[in-house]
C-alpha cells in the first residue's frame, strides 16, 4: 500500500496549500487510480507517485499565510523546549549513508527516485508535480524528537514525513521550500489539510544552503523548528504514532534534496 501513502501525500500538499475547496473530487479521483495501480502491480506503484493534484506553481506568501499561516514569535519557552528536546543520547541516529536496518524506500530509476550518493539520502524529483517521498519503513516512533539536515542542491523545496502509515496513506509532512515558506499538513488517507504555514526568515533559502529541520511531537502536540528557531506549532489528534520519512517535490522545477545526520530523541 505504499503507493497509496505516498498519493495521500500529494494530496496533501495540494488540498493543504494550494485548492483545498477542489480537494474532495481531487481525493476521490486520485486514490482511485492508486488502488487500480496497486491492484495492476504497475511499476508507478512500486516507485513514486505522480501527484497529478498538484498546483502548476508553488504557493506565494502572500496566499500562504491566507490559506494556513498562524503568526509565530520565537519565545523563551518553545526555544527551551528545543534545548531540552535535543539533550541526551538520542534513540536512532543515521547518517543516511546507507541502507540499513531502517530499511529506506530507495529507487533503481537514476533519474529520479531515493538513493544514497556522496553520504547523503537523495531525494531527487525530474518530473513536474511529482512528490517522492523516502520512507524509513521499519521505524515507529509515537512521542519524539525528529532532526535533519537538508540541503537543496536544486529545485522547489522538501522536508519530514512523521507518523506515517503506508497501508492507509495517512501521516504529518513538514515541507520547507526554496521560497522561505513552511507548512505543515496531514493526509487521512483520502482527504487532506494544512495546519499553519507561511513565510519565515528561519529559512535558508540560498541554493546548496544547509537547513536543520526539527519536529518535536508529544500527544497531540506538534513544534516546528527551523535551524533550532522555533517557527509554529499546532494541535492535532488524528494520528499517535508511524513512520519517519523524508521528501523532495517538484512544483515546477527539478528538484534534489540532500538529507543527512538524521537523530530521533524519544520520549
Amino acid at each position: 500500500m505504499l503507493f497509496l501513502f505516498l498519493t495521500g501525500l500529494g494530496l496533501l500538499i495540494y488540498g493543504g496549500i494550494y485548492h483545498p475547496a477542489q480537494l474532495h473530487a481531487e481525493a476521490t479521483a486520485t486514490v482511485s487510480a492508486a488502488l487500480t495501480a496497486l491492484t495492476q502491480g504497475t511499476a508507478q506503484a512500486q516507485a513514486h507517485a505522480t501527484a497529478t493534484a498538484i498546483a502548476q506553481a508553488h504557493v506565494t506568501a502572500t496566499a500562504a499565510a491566507q490559506a494556513t499561516a498562524v503568526a509565530a514569535a520565537t519565545s523563551t519557552a518553545e526555544q527551551a523546549t528545543y534545548t531540552a528536546a535535543t539533550q541526551g543520547t538520542p534513540t536512532l541516529v543515521d547518517p543516511l549513508t546507507g541502507q540499513n536496518g531502517n530499511q529506506w524506500t530507495l529507487d533503481s530509476n537514476l533519474r529520479e527516485g531515493c538513493s544514497f550518493s556522496g553520504s547523503s539520502l537523495h531525494s531527487i524529483v525530474a518530473s513536474d508535480h511529482v512528490f517522492i517521498p523516502c520512507l524509513a519503513l521499519a521505524t515507529n516512533f509515537a512521542n519524539f524528537t525528529l532532526q535533519v539536515h537538508m540541503r537543496l542542491a536544486r529545485g522547489d523545496g522538501g522536508g519530514l514525513v512523521f507518523r506515517a502509515n503506508a497501508d492507509s496513506g495517512t501521516g504529518y509532512l513538514f515541507f520547507v521550500g526554496s521560497d522561505g515558506n513552511y507548512s505543515l499538513m496531514l493526509s487521512d488517507g483520502t482527504q487532506a489539510n494544512a495546519l499553519v504555514g507561511g513565510p519565515t526568515p528561519a529559512i535558508h533559502t540560498a541554493t546548496g544552503q544547509d537547513n536543520l529541520l526539527t519536529v518535536i511531537a508529544h500527544g497531540s502536540s506538534i513544534l516546528l523548528y527551523i535551524n533550532k528557531q522555533y517557527v509554529g506549532s499546532a494541535q492535532d489528534t488524528n494520528f499517535s504514532a508511524g513512520q519517519i520519512g523524508v521528501f523532495a517535490i517538484d512544483l515546477g522545477h527539478v528538484t534534489d534534496a540532500a538529507f543527512s545526520q538524521l537523530q530521533v530523541w524519544s520520549r
